[in-house]
């Protein structure tokens, strides 16, 4: 804090700190001009202000000048996946997907996203599927296979995800390409505005459609 020059001096200062925006110091000394500095503390999330003015020795009170402070500890509620297309419960329609999700409508200070794809266990070769060797098996008898999946894996698929604490996309959306046949947990969490990672949340799901390609990764150049 540093007074501002008076002609006759000035006596000392009254400050301030609340949350209410339109309150005011009283008229009440509260620190001398050799007290530059003074600590608060904000004991709960929101705007805080800090709010100060001066008097002289003549009594007169200048208004006040005020700096304000948010407090954000709170993060972000889980978002909500939207459903990827499954003809059959839990097994993906194909092996290139795309994640749809939609933040709590409280949360208005969203930054951005973090995911993960986290692969879990192998697919049983009988719930292998493509175009040249399509499933030909009862279909429940495929849904208890899967289920027989996700039961198998249910400590994993339950466990902890840890997740980028950075923001990996600013879009509510996620794209998968052709990724490979397996058992996988898609996690993702909202980061606020001042950096709270946010609960995130979680969608398993069985990928069964792998495409093979095959990539040329360089050409060499020979002469005869």
């Amino acid at each position: 804090i540093t007074a501002t020059p008076d002609s006759s001096g000035i006596k000392g200062f009254s400050w301030l700190w609340t949350q209410d925006k339109n309150k005011e110091p009283e008229e009440k000394i509260t620190g001398t001009p050799d007290n530059t500095s003074v600590d608060f503390e904000a004991s709960k999330d929101g705007t805080w202000y800090f709010k100060v003015k001066q008097t002289d020795y003549a009594g007169n009170w200048s208004k006040s000048t005020s700096l304000y402070y948010n407090l954000d500890c709170t993060p972000p509620s889980a978002p909500s996946i939207e459903d990827i297309p499954c003809a059959i419960q839990g097994i993906a329609d194909s092996n290139t997907i795309k994640f749809t999700w939609e933040n709590n409508k409280a949360d208005d200070d969203i930054a951005g996203y973090t995911y993960s794809v986290k692969y879990i266990a192998p697919v049983p070769r009988q719930l292998v599927s493509n175009p040249r060797r399509p499933l030909r098996i009862p279909e429940q008898d495929i849904k208890e296979m899967a289920d027989e999946l996700f039961a198998a894996n249910e400590e994993d698929l339950n466990s902890e995800i840890i997740l980028p604490e950075r923001i990996v996309s600013n879009k509510n959306t996620a794209d998968l390409t052709n990724i490979r046949n397996g058992l996988y947990v898609f996690s993702v969490a909202a980061i606020d505005i001042v950096g709270n990672l946010g609960k995130q949340a979680k969608y398993e799901f069985i990928a069964n459609k792998y495409l093979p390609v095959t990539y040329v990764s360089s050409v060499k150049n020979t002469t005869s």
